[in-house]
């Protein structure tokens, strides 16, 4: 690429929250998979990841190249003949554009029926494929499993920073300013990776308890030091089953920092320090229909169990609720 030329970026993403103790499997047909065109057009206008990541592409002068895209709702394990073929077709793309650079939304937390670390077999195969000259970035969920491998394969990994994810687009946009500048280069992006071998059971809002004041720290620790460029806070999704898994705190400088290695320890440090406030205030279901007798029918309840969630790719089949309601005395 010379200096007059657009750089020719390909983007795509591969997006889902897999379940490893759910009995289903995540098949092609429950998967929203756009090519081309039809990619350009959703993506553009989106509120995601790639959204973001696009619009700062076409903000700063790229040839935006559309992959693939293939997403679903948090649900089981993902079929596996359907994750290799969705490489083999991104990988094929890649090949056969010849990009600059590829920045992808990828979720971090994807497993197959016979793969954990998705993301991670998908960026190094990526990765030998397009050869060390082609800048990969990846925006993802802050509930990824951040491996080595996927450090290895890439150039940058940064996460958003809520929960509720309210910054998605901001991730995007800042992955997509990263890719440009290291193609200027004006940044050397180096992640300095710390894991803590735990698994959060509750107080997973970024806006209050635990985790605000994490990421206060995360902030406070960077403040001043230039050569930071990211950190991102990784709550592993606690339904994935691999060995490595836990919190992380990665630090991403221009070129490398002393700094990034106690800043990262620090935080670790800190979840670990933590640890005990890491839980939610829930209501017994005896005490949940204690109190729905006092209304004397007056009102309609809701009970939810928050360790069966569908929403986060839980079956939907535990009875516990249903059996305590049966064992549970009449008003």
């Amino acid at each position: 690429m010379t200096s007059r030329q657009k750089p020719r970026i390909l983007v795509g993403r591969l997006f889902h929250e897999s379940h490893c103790f759910s009995p289903f499997v995540t098949l092609e047909r429950e998967f929203s998979v756009m090519r081309g065109e039809a990619l350009l057009a959703e993506s553009q206008a989106s509120g995601t990841t790639l959204g973001g990541i696009m619009r700062e592409l076409r903000r700063r002068g790229a040839d935006i190249i559309p992959y693939v895209s293939a997403s679903a709702p948090p649900s089981g394990l993902v079929d596996d003949a359907f994750y290799r073929a969705i490489k083999r077709e991104l990988i094929d793309d890649a090949l056969a554009a010849r990009p600059d650079a590829i920045a992808l939304e990828l979720h971090g937390a994807m497993g197959t029926t016979q793969l954990a670390d998705v993301e991670g077999d998908l960026l190094t195969d990526l990765r030998a494929a397009v050869g060390p000259d082609v800048v990969i970035g990846v925006g993802l969920d802050l509930h990824a499993h951040l491996t080595p491998a996927m450090l290895a394969a890439t150039d940058l990994c940064i996460a958003c920073k809520t929960n509720p994810h309210a910054d998605v687009v901001d991730c995007g946009e800042k992955v997509a300013a990263g890719v440009m500048s290291v193609l200027a280069g004006t940044l050397d992006p180096v992640a300095t990776l710390v894991k803590v071998r735990m698994t959060l059971p509750g107080a997973m809002e970024t806006s209050a308890g635990p985790l605000k004041l994490l990421h206060e720290e995360a902030r406070a620790l960077s403040a001043g030091d230039p050569a930071v460029w990211d950190v991102s806070l990784y709550n592993v999704y606690r339904a994935l089953d691999d060995v490595d898994m836990g919190q992380a705190a990665c630090v991403v400088t221009n070129g490398r920092s002393t700094n990034a290695e106690r800043i990262a320890l620090a935080l670790g440090h800190a979840f670990w320090d933590r640890r005990a406030d890491f839980k939610d205030d829930l209501m017994e279901v005896s005490a949940a229909l204690d109190l729905i007798g006092r209304t004397g029918g007056r009102e309609r309840y809701v009970l939810a169990d928050m360790g069966d969630r569908v929403l986060a790719g839980a079956p939907g089949d535990s009875n516990a609720i249903l059996a305590a309601t049966l064992a549970h005395p009449e008003p």
